[in-house]
């Protein structure tokens, strides 16, 4: 996926493209909705508590590898255990409150709108610590199609010591840091826009 830096630089995911034939098929149908009434609970990498999901965008959407875009809520306690990937890269998202999230063991809390990709072979968990739900979303890539692998070290993070700088990469969504585009991509008028992440992040296309 060269270019999945592209959308996550105009995150603004309320909606996302889910055909990969759009010349014979409906816009309408082509988007995907976040429907908190479609979520389910569950729990992810032995993680201590749940989360309430749905997918959003299918492995088949688009002819890339991807395995799956996720839309959620962290449930108070609830997250992600910590888990390796060794042949697939993942972004974890929060859009609002703040979680604990975890790279190759070292924690930190940021807050929303927020990511923190996961390279292969590195390892990664999320936890939210707080009474409230967190508003979540997760990215995952793969390097061979259809494929999808993860390795648990049954360890849910709770409780983790905090680093107060994160030594891990992160993408800071805040609206304010977008610039004026005129013209983008042949369109018309002005667009707020800024890069999040370049390419060379991810291991993966």
């Amino acid at each position: 996926m060269r270019r999945i830096d592209q959308p996550l630089a105009l995150f603004s995911f309320s909606a996302f493209l889910v055909s990969s034939s759009p010349a014979q098929t409906q816009l309408t149908a082509r988007i995907g909705h976040t429907d908190p009434n479609q979520y389910k609970h569950s729990r992810s990498h032995e993680s201590a508590g749940d989360m309430a999901c749905m997918l959003l965008v299918p492995p088949i959407a688009m002819d890339i590898n991807l395995n799956f875009m996720h839309r959620c809520q962290i449930m108070p306690g609830g997250g992600v255990g910590h888990h390796f990937h060794n042949s697939t890269e993942e972004m974890f998202i929060v859009f609002d409150g703040q979680a604990e999230f975890t790279i190759d063991g070292h924690t930190s809390v940021l807050h929303g709108t927020v990511g923190a990709p996961v390279r292969m072979g590195h390892s990664h968990a999320i936890y939210n610590p707080s009474d409230k739900p967190v508003e979540f979303m997760n990215i995952n890539i793969a390097s061979i199609k259809g494929h999808y692998d993860a390795f648990n070290v049954s360890d849910a993070r709770v409780g983790a010591t905090k680093d107060p700088v994160p030594v891990f990469m992160t993408m800071n969504l805040d609206k304010a840091l977008l610039a004026p585009e005129q013209s983008y991509h042949g369109g018309q008028g002005t667009v707020r826009y800024r890069r999040a992440f370049y390419s060379n992040i991810f291991l993966t296309n």
